[in-house]
């Protein structure tokens, strides 16, 4: 997952649910994790004050659209789920993102 701006993320998966707070009327999910985010939607997030989200940055509809993907996108991706990122990889005895780096 990454940190982008919600401007630029038309089409990414989103990796977090967002609530939407209206104080003394309601509470609760306005987007759940895994959402397409689409480009109607990027108004209702920036009311919610979330001019960033975190998104996942799946291979696959990068290749199908075209873009080149190598092996250094893959690494900082952490494709697969399984890098914790840790500020100093020690992998095989990493706990693949268990808190236990």
């Amino acid at each position: 997952m990454k940190a982008i701006p919600v401007t630029e993320a038309v089409g990414m998966v989103l990796g977090h649910d967002v609530t939407r707070i209206i104080p003394g009327q309601k509470k609760g999910p306005a987007f759940r994790k895994g959402h397409f985010v689409r480009e109607e939607e990027i108004p209702a997030f920036l009311d919610m004050g979330k001019a960033n989200i975190f998104a996942y940055l799946l291979v696959i509809p990068r290749l199908l659209a075209g873009e080149t993907v190598t092996r250094d996108d893959i690494a900082a991706m952490g494709h697969g789920g399984l890098c914790a990122g840790c500020n100093v990889c020690r992998y095989p005895l990493c706990g693949f993102g268990k808190g236990i780096c």
